[in-house]
């Protein structure tokens, strides 16, 4: 979803790999991502696998129990999209105070 509130429009993406590959490792990172954990470009092609992450994390309703169980190992009430940009302030600061260079 747009800033303005309104739906983006679906990009399609040449997925090049195995059927059902894509989602396999989906599948596999909502029940074994933990809290605070990043995710990584998982590729040089099309992006689609880490669109289908994003997604998937997304959608996540904690109204559905199977969800509700995903979301409780992230200690998360909810995902929402973001930027790296969105943290330079903090990045800013733990650099101003020695934590990292």
């Amino acid at each position: 979803m747009s800033e303005s509130g309104k739906s983006a429009p679906q990009e399609v993406m040449a997925v090049r790999a195995l059927d059902g590959a894509h989602e396999m490792v989906v599948e596999t990172a909502l029940r074994h991502a933990r809290h605070g954990g990043a995710a990584l470009d998982l590729g040089a092609w099309s992006g689609a696998l880490t669109k289908k992450l994003q997604d998937a994390f997304l959608k996540l309703d904690p109204a559905n129990p199977e969800h509700k169980e995903i979301m409780a190992l992230q200690r998360a009430s909810k995902f929402i999209a973001t930027k790296a940009s969105n943290y330079d302030g903090i990045e800013a600061a733990a650099k101003s105070g020695g934590l990292i260079k």
